[in-house]
């Protein structure tokens, strides 16, 4: 088993990995203006998201922080990360996240 860490910089990018392997997923991430990243039309089958959290920054009111996403690869199949941060409520997507995974 393998942990991959994987950065805003690694967008667009394709990693190998294993079945068994961990990806965690880390982006700067403001929930104070209503933009979290979420995952898209994930296959549970393949991917499975076992962990989101927020981490603060702690540079004060209104600062970002970070968004770390675990994942667990569950099957030998090819499969795409997709994330995009998004404001629920109005639908508006911010940005797009995407890692293509390769077995």
């Amino acid at each position: 088993m393998t942990t991959h860490r994987i950065y805003m910089e690694n967008n667009n990018h394709e990693i190998k990995v294993s079945v068994g392997d961990i990806i965690i997923v880390e982006l700067p991430e403001n929930p104070t203006t209503g933009y979290q990243w979420e995952s898209v039309n994930l296959n549970n089958e393949i991917l499975e998201e076992k962990q989101s959290v927020y981490i603060s920054s702690n540079a004060g009111i209104g600062a970002g922080g970070m968004k770390k996403i675990e994942f667990e690869v569950k099957s030998a199949r090819q499969e795409t990360i997709i994330l995009q941060n998004i404001q629920k409520w109005s639908n508006d997507v911010f940005q797009n996240f995407t890692v293509k995974l390769s077995v």
